[in-house]
Order: structure tokens, then sequence, then C-alpha cells
């Protein structure tokens, strides 16, 4: 985390809430098995109460999906029993639901020391001074003998206007009816000798700001006052002790502050926004003394929603209670795994919410939450001057890192901004937690006879978007969205009269899910992306200089070189094994879409080379090859595609051993390796082998009471027979 967000959240700025001492103390959190039994997760969202369920759910099966996302309720668990896939649960019919419920609740809680850049979220100040008082860390009006305005304000940040909570059907239940409380903590000090107790201390308010947006204009930011109040000594506890003020209402937005829904378009020709730096809500106080005879010390503001964390804060211990006893009840859910809570946060409040909720349910059972996170469409990603991927990661601190980005749009194709996009999103990604997921975009909007705001992509777009997240090192994908429903078009139209899949369907099921199920997946779960790539394009007179660049351990360099004078734009991603350091792999995807194929020299440099033979191997074994000290290969792929490749001593990792070679004491070799070219292998001490050795054309000779161990079932093979169980070679 870097300095600057340190000035938005850090631990220490609310460890002194009772609260949070008590939901977040004693905990004993397990980390959940992010590999899922070390599969690539392979999914997509199903929702709620699916049109022609049996039809549906066996069409899911028979796409080849290992997990689903879908809801844990009595009416779906005899599918997901004959499913036997990984569970991600989104559980929130109704406020029963307790983890969806608390989860999708609203708090945030900012300390009054705080001092923040203009420009950014957070607490900042005209007046005051940082003090301690009674052993608590606050911000003070000493020595101020005059009324001041905006002794504190900010944080000025963006605020739900709605609930995520779609499917809740409670009489008289509104997702738009959300209201909020405010209350500070504060504390005064005087002489009773001296004021008296209906003297004016401060004024506080609640004053939200936002501009005026039309077609990409804006007015000026304007200031509406929703909640103010005169505070008088009297209102303070005695003592000079520090206790919650707070309004007597709430507040909310009204309607015309609302942003307008795909399916419910604006009524007037401007809409407001709140998502730049320096709007959306500030919590103020404005001192109005004209002397010092008081001291005031505030400590921190708390906001949070009416229907949800309201509760939290008048019975912490009793809400944690029945958290815990609703996660526990689905304990007899094998295949449970996450719970799926709070679509897409897009305001600060909900992200401590989350991490509170996540904190009761992983301490009691072990399977914790997660959310699709949608980083906001702007070329830096930030909403009110914060990098809100960066933010959410800090604050809320999931489990497991989950993004949706969906860019197919009916008004163009997938274009370079698009790919770009996603690019830096997903190595974002990377930094923030490795084996991040990704939610692709399978689904689009029909309203009448056209696509709006998103279309079901192609199916090469759609690959290309997968295939950048595997070269970024995406451990799993969750689909939205699988059925149809209202105006959404999802992988099957089951809502239609007829029954039918459209193609990507088959794309997923023919082309796909085989290779995330099979050596693709299987390899990408076993290896790590470095975080290094490289990009090669020549797009309308545009193009870059390939710069040979080294992986950080310098074993070998890539450069790749026009094949023609076509335009191109090609991603390299670096990857490593966990467990075996010289064990190198680059993943290489064709993104360039306005024509079905193209191509690319590759060259491959080997630096100073340990050994003599190295395989170069495509994982999905249509090229094997053995290679020294340097390669040349001519690439060509479809559009949207991508390989990942291979490149390890023969000697450890298999392959085809054409040049003599000697093994050191201790040596493993993991996979089948064949002798060949008249090669001989020398044995030097004890060589492990977890995998056959296939005598061809070449031998084997003993040296240093060298021996070979091998593992159950795996043997020397002297009568070589082609075999591409035994080896695939190519």
């Amino acid at each position: 985390m870097n300095n600057t967000t340190n000035h938005i959240y850090d631990s220490g700025l609310f460890h002194r809430t009772a609260l949070i001492l008590f939901l977040i103390s004693n905990l004993s959190i397990k980390a959940q098995q992010n590999d899922l039994n070390n599969q690539f997760v392979i999914g997509a969202k199903l929702g709620n109460t699916p049109f022609n369920v049996e039809q549906t759910f066996n069409s899911y099966i028979e796409c080849g999906f290992n997990s689903i996302w879908w809801g844990a309720y009595p009416d779906t668990k005899p599918y997901l029993d004959k499913l036997k896939g990984n569970l991600i649960a989104e559980n929130g019919r109704s406020r029963k639901d307790l983890i969806h419920h608390y989860a999708t609740a609203y708090y945030s809680k900012w300390e009054a020391e705080q001092q923040q850049f203009p420009n950014r979220v957070g607490i900042k100040h005209k007046h005051g001074k940082p003090v301690e008082w009674k052993g608590v860390k606050c911000w003070s009006s000493s020595g101020i003998k005059s009324p001041k305005d905006s002794l504190i304000y900010g944080p000025h940040y963006r605020q739900e206007k709605r609930y995520k909570r779609w499917l809740y059907t409670d009489p008289g239940w509104s997702r738009f009816d959300v209201d909020y409380n405010v209350r500070f903590r504060m504390a005064l000090d005087y002489n009773p000798q001296q004021v008296s107790p209906n003297e004016n201390v401060c004024e506080i308010k609640v004053i939200y700001r936002a501009i005026k947006q039309y077609s990409g204009k804006w007015d000026p930011p304007e200031d509406y006052v929703l909640l103010r109040k005169t505070l008088k000594v009297k209102d303070f506890a005695k003592g000079g002790a520090f206790d919650f003020i707070g309004f007597d209402k709430t507040y909310e937005y009204t309607d015309k502050f609302m942003i307008p829904e795909f399916d419910n378009p604006a009524k007037t020709n401007y809409t407001y926004n709140d998502t730049e730096a320096g709007l959306g809500i500030q919590f103020r106080v404005d001192w109005l003394r004209k002397d010092d005879l008081c001291n005031l010390y505030v400590d921190h503001i708390e906001v949070y929603d009416n229907d949800g964390w309201n509760d939290m804060i008048k019975d912490p211990k009793g809400v944690a209670s029945q958290i815990k006893k609703y996660a526990k009840s689905f304990s007899d859910w094998p295949y449970l795994k996450y719970w799926f809570v709070h679509d897409e946060p897009w305001s600060i409040d909900g992200f401590l919410a989350y991490h509170i909720v996540d904190s009761i349910v992983s301490s009691a059972t072990n399977t914790p939450l997660i959310t699709e996170f949608n980083p906001y469409w702007t070329h830096d990603n930030k909403i009110n001057g914060e990098d809100f991927l960066q933010v959410w990661s800090d604050i809320a601190k999931p489990q497991k890192l989950f993004i949706d980005f969906y860019p197919f749009s009916p008004e163009y194709q997938f274009r370079l901004d698009d790919i770009e996009a996603l690019r830096i999103r997903f190595q974002k990604c990377h930094t923030l937690q490795p084996d991040f997921w990704y939610s692709p975009q399978a689904a689009g909007v029909f309203i009448n006879t056209e696509w709006k705001v998103w279309r079901i992509p192609e199916n090469f777009e759609f690959n290309a978007s997968v295939m950048l997240a595997l070269a970024h090192g995406v451990k799993g994908l969750m689909l939205f969205s699988y059925d149809s429903f209202s105006d959404i078009k999802g992988l099957v139209a089951n809502n239609e009269p007829v029954f039918q899949k459209r193609k990507l369907w088959y794309f997923l099921k023919d082309k796909l899910i085989p290779r995330l199920k099979g050596n693709l997946g299987q390899r990408l779960m076993q290896i790590e992306y470095t975080g290094e790539y490289l990009q090669y394009y020549k797009l309308a007179g545009k193009k870059n200089n390939f710069t040979n660049r080294k992986q950080n351990d310098e074993s070998f360099r890539l450069n790749l070189t026009a094949a023609n004078t076509n335009d191109m734009l090609w991603h390299l991603g670096y990857f490593k094994n966990k467990n075996y350091p010289d064990d190198n792999y680059f993943f290489i995807t064709n993104l360039y879409m306005n024509t079905e194929k193209r191509s690319v020299n590759l060259d491959i440099m080997l630096n100073e080379p340990e050994y003599k033979n190295y395989r170069f191997k495509n994982i999905e074994g249509n090229f094997d090859t053995t290679i020294t000290n340097r390669f040349s290969h001519q690439l060509t792929l479809n559009r949207g595609e991508g390989i990942l490749f291979q490149i390890a001593p023969v000697i450890k990792y298999g392959g085809k051993l054409i040049f003599s070679e000697q093994t050191n004491d201790g040596m493993v070799l993991t996979e089948d390796m064949v002798i060949d070219n008249g090669a001989v292998l020398t044995v030097r001490g004890n060589f492990y082998s977890k995998a056959n050795i296939i005598l061809k054309n070449g031998r084997i000779e003993y040296k240093n009471n060298g021996k070979i161990h091998f593992d159950i079932n795996k043997s020397l093979i002297t009568n070589y027979k082609p075999n591409k169980s035994r080896i695939n070679q190519q």
C-alpha cells in the first residue's frame, strides 16, 4: 500500500472503536484454499430462479463448468448435488439471509485528526490542531478565539443512493430507500463557572457536493445541506468525556440525485456527478464561539445506513452471533467455497462492512466472502481522486480479488482502447493479489430489436479478453451471465419459446473449457505470473520497438520481429514454476481483432545456459522441440488466441535429450524424457525420476555410484515405441 493511500485508511484509523475490537479480535481466520482443490475455476452466474430450470441446468453441466455462482437454498441443492462443483453462493432473497444483508449495509469511520490533501478522500481542516485528550488522538479547537468555518470538513466521496439488494420482497421494501445516520464522537472541556449550559459551541453539518453534467459538460460544483445542528454546551458529556452526538434524523438522497439505470433513462438532460475529486459527501464542524473558554475535541465521525449497520451499532455481539449461526447452518454443504455478497460495491461505505462481515464468517466457518469488483471506467481507475481498486484492496481486504470489466459495446468492435483498459486493470490486480479471478462479459442487453449498453461478444473477442487475463496470471473465470432474464441475454436463451444455446456456449463447451480443464489449466495452476510483460504492436502507422527485455533471473531473452508489414498487436507475459525456479514459461496472445490470423517471428536466446538441452514446448502439445543456445520460430495465431510455452532443462523437466548431458547428485526429473540422436545420459550420484526415461537412440552411463530412483509405476523403457501417452513429440 502506497503512502498516499495510507491517508485514506489504515488499520490504525479505526482500532479504538469497541465495535471493531469485538468483531475482529480473537479471530483465527484460516486462509481459504484459493486454488479450490488445485483446479482452474471456470463457472458462470445462474439467476435466482432460472426459466426452464431443468433444461437450463442440464445444459450447464453439459457445457463442462466445474464451478457455479448461484444460491444455496433447498430448491437449488438437488441441482448442486448433481453438479458436484465449487459453489459461490449468492443468498440474498431476503433480510433473513444475514451474511448478504449485513455485507450490503454501509459503514465508514473517519478519524478527525487525519489531515488529507484537498483533492483526496479524507478529513481536512482549515483551523484547529491535532492534540491528545484523555489518551485519544483527536482534532481540537485549541487556540481559536473567534468563529471559524470548517474546523473539520470532508471526506468528499461518493455514497450509494440504492442498496445492492436485488431480490428482497419484503412488504414496503425499496432498495432506493437508503437512510444514513451520522454521529460525531466529541468532548468539550470548559469551566462550568465561566460558561453556561445554553451557550453555543459549534455547528455540525452534512453537506453534499455535486455537479450537474450535460453530455460531458458540467456546471460549477453546488453544495446541498442535508442536515445541520447547532450544539450547545449542555449537549456534551460532563467532565470533558467523549460521547457520541448525532442528528435528530437521518438523511437520504432525493430522486434527482439518482444515477439512471440502463432500463430507466434520465428524466432531464443532465445528471448529478459526484465521482470527481472534491465532490461527494462531507461532514463539517464550524466553530461558533468568540472566546477561548471552551476547547472542543473531535475523535472521529461515523456514518452508517439505517437498515443493516444500525443494528450492528446497537448490538454488535448479538448481530455477530446471528451471522455466525447462519453461516454454520450450511456446514453440510460440501461444495460451498465462497459467499457472494454486495455485487460491484461502488462506495467506500460498503468496503469496511464487507471486511467486518468477512471476518465474522471466516472465523466461524472458514468460508470467506467474495464479490466482483468493477474497476471504474476511466483511464486512471479513479473515483473522487482515489485509485478505487487500491482502496477496495486496502479497506475490504478481500481474500479473493475478483473483478469484472465489460468492454463489449454495441457501438463498436473490441478496440485497442478496450484491450488496453483491460490490460491495465489485470496488471493492477496482479500487483494487489496474484491468482485473482475475472468475470468475462458473456451477456448483453437486448431491448426491443437492438443491443443496448452491452452485447454478447463474438467468440474471438471473448477469447481475447480471456487470453489476456490468462497472460496476467488469472486463476478463475466466473462468467456473467449463463441464463437469460428480463432484457439480459446470456449464454442460453432459456426464457424464449424455443430453448437455444448461443454460439458462444458452443465455443466454451468445445474449445475453451476443455483447455482450462486440461493441460493448459492444469499448468497455469502450477505456475505464477512474474509481473513482467511485453507488448509488440503496429497499429495505424504507430509501432513500438521490441526491447529484448530479460526476465528477472536473466536466464533467457525473447525477441519478436514482424513477419510481414501488416498491422499487429501481441501481448506476452512471463511465468515461473512455483516449485522449480528454472522451469520458465511465457504466454503469448494475438490481440489484433481485424483479421483472422497474424504471424510473428519469435527468437529465443538462452543466456549462459547451464544445461545443453532445453525443452521448448507448447503446453497443449502440438509443438515440442529441443533447443540449445538460440532458436527461431514463426508463430501464427488466430485472432484472440493465446499459447503457453515452456522453456526448461530437459534433464529436469522432460523432453528429448539430443546432446549428451550429465546429472548432479539429488537432481529430479519431473516429466518423461527420451534419449535420442546418439546422446549419452551420464548419471552421477542419486537421480530421482518421477517419470519414465525412454531409450530411443542413446544410452545411459553411471559414474560416482550413480543410480536412478524411479517413482512407483515409472521405469527405464528400452523397447521404445512411439506413444503419445509416454511423451508428446512433434
